[in-house]
């Protein structure tokens, strides 16, 4: 599906790489800013909202990968993805051996209904160490809840401002986010096991 045309709304890509050598994963992140002059301003604003964390946004998530360049590109239509160099570079915080299909999952509410109005970010492969049993440990969730809602609120409060939310591409908007949660449950996702065949 192409990328739709949304006004102030920037798509963050999230590309992780393996330090091992193995296959690469991504993230996708959406905000709206009526302040930013571009995306060199979102790109920088997420940097910064990724510094001097007392959370952990990827505890969960292998240590084998980390996220040194960011790419932000401006839902206007015309513009090209930007290319930002990490100074506070993401990386996993689990230590123990990576199960490649299975993810923690961050999922973002907002006030409107229906599939349009919810996100969901599969945050992985994750470590063996963080899960039991198929359900995260507690002390993984309150890491991540926490780094969560430091860079959330850092990137809504921060200069320029950017309010994290939903980007419907069907319907070609954006709402703001009213809420978020760490999953319990793992989520899988399949297409990250066959990359590794």
């Amino acid at each position: 599906m192409p990328l739709p045309v949304i006004a102030d709304v920037y798509r963050l890509e999230l590309n992780w790489v393996n330090l091992a050598g193995g296959p690469p994963v991504a993230n996708v992140l959406h905000v709206r800013s009526t302040a930013a002059s571009d995306a060199a301003d979102v790109a920088a604003a997420f940097d910064a909202a990724n510094s001097g964390l007392t959370g952990d946004p990827w505890d969960a998530m292998s240590d084998n990968y980390t996220m040194p360049v960011l790419g932000v590109i401006k839902l206007d239509g015309t513009s090209a993805t930007v290319e930002h160099t990490m100074s506070h570079i993401p990386q996993g915080g689990a230590t123990g051996d990576k199960i490649m299909a299975v993810s923690a999952v961050l999922s973002i509410r907002t006030h409107q209904r229906g599939p349009r109005g919810r996100g969901r970010q599969y945050i992985g492969p994750i470590g063996e160490d963080k899960q039991h049993d198929g359900v995260l440990e507690t002390a993984t969730i309150t890491a991540m809840h926490t780094g969560w809602l430091e860079v959330f609120t850092a990137l809504a409060t921060g200069s320029p401002a950017c309010e994290p939310g939903v980007a419907s591409y069907v319907h070609a908007d954006f709402n703001d986010m009213s809420q978020f949660f760490i999953d319990h449950n793992v989520g899988t996702q399949r297409r990250r096991q066959q990359a590794i065949r």
